[in-house]
C-alpha cells in the first residue's frame, strides 16, 4: 500500500475512533489513488453505480491532516447532497455535447457553493501541498447563502450565456483564443466581462502549476463510467440506491456507537433516507377494502346461530355445554403477494425498490400475510415475511423473464391482491385467462425504460 493510501486509511480510522460520521462514512467509500487528477480529491460515479474517492497521492502526502479532514467533510456532503446524481438528471436529455460541458461545470461552481455553505466555519482556503487553494462560496459570486444547488446552478448559466453571446460579437476581433480558454462559457475574469469578487473559478487548473489559485476539488468523474454506456437516468438511480445503502448502515453502525450527529448533517440524512418511491401500503389497502369486510374466520369465541338449537336440548349427557360449533368473524387482515422480477434486465436500484415495498407493506401493517417471489424464467425463491429481518436481500436469478409461473402461483396461493415489481419485458401476460392469475394485480415500472404493454390488462400499473 502506497504512503499516500496509508495515510487515508489511518485518517479515516481515526475520524471513526473519534465518532466522527465521516469516519463511518468512507470507511464504505473505495479509495482510488489518481495521479492525473486535477486536484487533491474528489467522489466520483464508479462502474457498476457506486461511488469511489479518487485522490492525488502527491497532493495527500504533502497535506496535513487537518486540511484533509476538512476536504473529506465537503465530498461527504456532497455524497449526502446527492449532487452526482442530481447533475446526471439534469445533463440526461441534453444532446449537445457542448452545452453538457457547460451544465457539468455550472453545476459543480453551483454545488460546491451549497456545500461549503452547509459545512460549520469552513476555510476560505485549503492548505494543499503549501499553497493555498480557495473554497468556493455564494458570496464571491455575489450571489445569496442559503439557497439550492439548482438555483445557483441556473445564476451560473445565465452568466454563462450571456459570456457566449459576448464573445459571439466579438468573433473576428481576436477574441477566438478567449472563447478557447473560458472553460465552456463560464465567467473568467480577463475575458471582458467584469467579473464579481472570486469570480473566474470556472475551470479547475492543474495541480503543481505553483500559482496557488483554483478549487481543491474535482468532479471530473461525475459524468460516471463512459466505458458502461448507460443513460444517465438509469446511472442517477443507481447511485441513488447505492448512496442511500451506505449512508443507512453508516449511520447504524455510527449510533451504536453513540454518536451523535450535527443537525444540518442529521437533516440531509433524513431526506436522503426517504420511504419508497410510490405508497404502496396505500395503494394495496385502497384496492382491497372490499375484499376485507367480505372475508371471515373460523371463531372459537363466536356462537354459530345455526347450531343454537343445541344448547335448548337440557342435560342430555350426549350433548357438550360448549358449541362444537364455532362461529365467524369478520378477518381484517390480507394476502399479499410479492412478485419480484429478478431477470438480467432489472437494474440494481429496481430490484431494491421491491425491497423497499416489502418493508413498506410490513411497517404498515404486522397482521397482514406478506409472501415474496423471487423469479426470472423460474421461482428461485418462495418465502413469508412476518418482519423486517425476513426480508431476503440475497437475490436469485439474473436469466430471462418469463413471469407467468410467478402468477400462478401467487392464484393458487390465493393472495388477496398482488404487487408485482418489474421493467414489464417478460412474456406476454395479458393472453392469460383471469382465473389463473390473482383477483387483483400492481404492476410497479419504472418511468424510464420499463414498458406496459405486456401486462396493462392484468391489472393496474404505477409508473416510480
Amino acid at each position: 500500500m502506497s504512503n499516500s493510501s496509508q495515510k487515508l486509511k489511518n485518517l479515516i480510522a481515526g475520524m471513526t475512533l473519534r465518532n466522527s460520521y465521516w469516519g463511518y462514512l468512507f470507511s464504505r467509500v473505495r479509495r482510488i489513488p489518481d495521479p492525473n487528477l486535477p486536484s487533491i480529491m474528489g467522489v466520483a460515479a464508479e462502474k457498476g453505480g457506486v461511488l469511489g474517492l479518487r485522490f492525488h497521492p502527491y497532493l495527500v502526502d504533502n497535506t496535513t491532516e487537518d486540511q484533509l479532514c476538512w476536504v473529506l467533510e465537503h465530498e461527504g456532503m456532497h455524497i449526502l447532497n446527492m449532487h452526482i446524481p442530481r447533475l446526471l438528471r439534469i445533463i440526461g436529455d441534453e444532446m449537445d455535447p457542448k452545452k453538457v460541458n457547460t451544465k457539468i461545470e455550472a453545476w459543480g461552481l453551483a454545488s460546491d457553493c451549497t456545500t461549503n455553505s452547509q459545512i460549520k466555519n469552513f476555510p476560505q482556503s485549503i492548505m494543499i501541498d503549501g499553497k493555498p487553494w480557495p473554497a468556493l462560496f455564494p458570496s464571491k459570486y455575489g450571489l445569496k447563502d442559503g439557497k439550492s444547488s439548482e438555483i445557483y446552478f441556473w445564476d451560473f448559466m445565465k452568466k454563462a450565456e450571456q459570456q457566449q453571446k459576448k464573445q459571439g460579437q466579438g468573433k473576428g476581433q481576436g477574441n477566438e483564443e478567449s472563447k478557447d480558454k473560458n472553460g465552456g462559457g463560464q465567467p473568467q475574469k480577463g475575458d471582458g466581462e467584469e467579473p464579481g469578487e472570486g469570480e473566474g473559478k470556472g475551470g479547475i487548473p492543474q495541480p503543481g502549476d505553483g500559482n496557488g489559485h483554483g478549487n481543491f476539488d474535482d468532479h471530473s468523474g461525475w459524468k460516471g463510467s463512459e466505458t458502461e454506456n448507460l443513460d444517465p437516468h438509469a446511472m442517477a438511480r443507481r447511485l441513488e440506491t447505492y448512496t442511500q445503502d451506505m449512508v443507512r448502515q453508516s449511520v447504524k453502525n455510527f449510533n451504536k456507537n453513540r454518536g451523535r450527529l450535527p443537525g444540518n448533517i442529521q437533516d440531509l440524512i433524513n431526506e436522503l433516507l426517504q420511504p419508497p418511491k410510490a405508497p404502496y401500503y396505500q395503494i394495496i389497502r385502497k384496492l382491497v377494502v372490499g375484499s376485507r369486510l367480505s372475508k371471515f374466520k373460523p371463531s372459537s369465541t363466536r356462537i354459530n346461530r345455526k347450531r343454537t338449537y343445541v344448547f335448548s336440548l337440557g342435560n342430555n349427557k350426549n350433548i357438550p355445554q360448549i358449541s362444537p360449533f364455532p362461529g365467524k368473524m369478520r378477518d381484517r387482515t390480507f394476502h399479499i403477494g410479492i412478485l419480484i422480477d429478478t431477470s438480467g434486465s432489472q437494474s440494481k436500484e429496481d430490484l431494491m425498490e421491491a425491497l423497499s415495498g416489502i418493508k413498506n407493506v410490513v411497517e404498515n401493517d404486522r397482521h397482514c400475510k406478506v409472501t415474496a417471489i423471487e423469479i426470472d424464467t423460474e421461482i428461485h425463491k418462495e418465502y413469508e415475511v412476518k418482519k423486517l429481518t425476513d426480508i431476503d436481500f440475497n437475490l436469485v436469478g439474473r436469466g430471462g423473464t418469463t413471469l407467468k409461473k410467478g402468477l400462478f402461483r401467487f392464484n393458487e396461493l390465493k393472495v388477496d391482491i398482488m404487487l408485482a415489481f418489474s421493467d414489464g419485458y417478460c412474456d406476454n401476460l395479458n393472453e392469460l385467462s383471469r382465473k389463473s392469475i390473482p383477483k387483483k394485480s400492481v404492476w410497479i415500472i419504472p418511468e424510464q425504460g420499463g414498458t406496459a404493454e405486456y401486462v396493462n390488462r392484468t391489472g393496474y400499473i404505477v409508473r416510480i
